[in-house]
């Protein structure tokens, strides 16, 4: 009987320690369940907080940054204009004005043409703008050309005072330079009373002829020089991307009333652009760009300069591109002198010649052959061409 007792008990404690075991399995898959449970929550909370972490320390920051940027701006234009109010406005009311330049012999001469310079360094002598300055410097020219974009912008008064910049750069040859207003020169608001205001600072910084028509003193005029005829244009009043009706009839009793051999046209936004400006110039309104073109064919001007395309290019605008064309005029595009560099441009078909980089030409004249020199600003000489009108 008590060894049946012993086995009972045996069998019994067996039994309970199985039990147990089973009991012990249980309880660790429930506790690594919850503890997987905890493990995700945790991660779950983490993730939580470190997204709000990062989006309010992010707000933070953008807070910090624009009242970094706000306090910034107000001290370098505060110690801008200050700068600029000390710097002397070069050579003031000084420029070719209504004074006739005369060389010394009316068959030969030359002059430089300046392409857009919005983006010139001041101070220093190391820029582009300072480069070809100094190279034309060299070459002495009779008088200067421009086409237009001389700064950056002119929509604010302070900003129009790089017009001193521009001017300390050019003295060498300001009294024999004219200027030629560009979109950059003319960048207001919608506003009439900022155009207004940007005029008047233009008329203000420069000293040009005021016989162009009424209202466009000193922005649409015209000139002689030995055995030519020069006429500046305006493509940016009273907007962009045009020349109006009045610049065209004054165009028209100019033209008709000049006797000199050569006709050479300059403004800024080409009627015929050969690149990335396609669009974006006289083009946008073919009418009125048509009316313009008709003029210069009906005269036969010579050649016509233009800017605004951040590169050189020269092209015959004749019959198969103007179909009603009865002459062929030279279009030269002289667009980067210091400007924005595009690294890459699609050229059209009908361009004989262009360069990208940094240059300037310089005109020749010698009698009714003209001579279109492309240098870089260094002065290195890139390309020539020669024709005959």
């Amino acid at each position: 009987m008590s060894i049946g007792r012993d086995q009972g008990r045996a069998r019994l404690q067996s039994v309970n320690k199985d039990i147990s075991r089973r009991d012990d399995s249980s309880v660790k898959i429930i506790l690594m369940s919850e503890r997987k449970k905890l493990g995700l929550l945790a991660v779950g909370i983490f993730a939580i907080g470190f997204l709000c972490a990062y989006l309010f320390m992010h707000s933070v920051r953008n807070a910090v940054d624009k009242r970094w940027n706000t306090a910034y701006n107000r001290t370098t234009t505060y110690v801008r204009n200050a700068y600029l109010s000390w710097i002397k406005d070069e050579s003031p009311g000084v420029g070719p004005g209504n004074s006739a330049i005369s060389p010394s012999d009316p068959e030969h001469f030359s002059f430089a043409v300046l392409g857009d310079t919005q983006m010139f360094n001041f101070p220093g002598n190391t820029g582009s703008f300072q480069k070809a300055i100094n190279s034309i410097v060299k070459l002495h020219p009779t008088f200067v050309m421009t086409v237009g974009d001389l700064i950056q912008g002119c929509n604010t008064s302070d900003k129009c005072m790089n017009y001193k910049m521009w001017k300390n750069i050019a003295k060498p040859l300001l009294p024999v330079t004219y200027e030629v207003v560009g979109n950059h020169d003319r960048i207001v608001g919608n506003s009439a009373a900022h155009k207004a205001a940007a005029d008047k600072a233009w008329r203000s910084f420069f000293t040009l002829p005021e016989n162009g028509p009424s209202g466009f003193e000193e922005m649409a005029y015209s000139f002689d020089v030995g055995n030519s005829h020069f006429v500046v244009l305006d493509t940016e009043k009273p907007k962009e991307h045009e020349i109006g009706q009045e610049q065209l009839d004054w165009l028209e009793k100019d033209l008709s009333a000049n006797t000199k051999r050569n006709a050479f046209v300059f403004y800024h936004e080409p009627a015929f652009p050969m690149s990335y400006k396609v669009g974006q110039s006289l083009d946008t309104k073919p009418e009125q760009r048509d009316a313009l073109w008709s003029v210069l064919d009906r005269h036969d001007v010579t050649a016509v300069f233009n800017g605004h395309e951040h590169i050189y290019s020269r092209e015959d605008i004749g019959p198969d591109i103007f179909p009603t064309a009865k002459n062929d005029i030279r279009q030269f595009i002289i667009g980067n002198t210091d400007a924005t560099e595009k690294q890459f441009v699609n050229i059209g078909n009908q361009v004989t010649y262009y360069h990208q980089g940094y240059d300037f030409v310089m005109v020749d004249v010698s009698g009714g052959e003209i001579t279109v020199r492309l240098f870089d600003v260094d002065g290195t000489l890139v390309d020539t061409f020669t024709f005959s009108k």
